[in-house]
């Protein structure tokens, strides 16, 4: 079991290597239009995945909703006062 992850390992380090020496050779103007496609993306996500709007009535349902569930402590900061219950 040792030698598998062991040998995942080398192979993963191997990839990230690898990965490191195609980007090092690769030139500017090729790394320039990645990340404009990049860019590009990321406007199309953030237009179709709109956040959606939060009205004070929502608000107060979804506070409430949260205020009746029983949260297992691993869930809550460690600064999140007792949950009543």
């Amino acid at each position: 079991m040792i030698a598998d992850v062991s040998l995942r390992l080398q192979s993963l380090i191997f990839q990230q290597v690898l990965g490191l020496v195609l980007l090092m050779s690769r030139t500017s103007s090729s790394k320039d239009v990645e990340f404009l496609a990049l860019r590009h993306e990321v406007a199309v996500l953030r237009r179709t995945n709109a956040r959606p709007l939060m009205n004070w009535a929502y608000q107060a349902i979804f506070a409430a909703h949260i205020g009746s569930c029983d949260f297992p402590a691993y869930v809550l900061p460690p600064c999140a006062p007792p949950v009543r219950g």
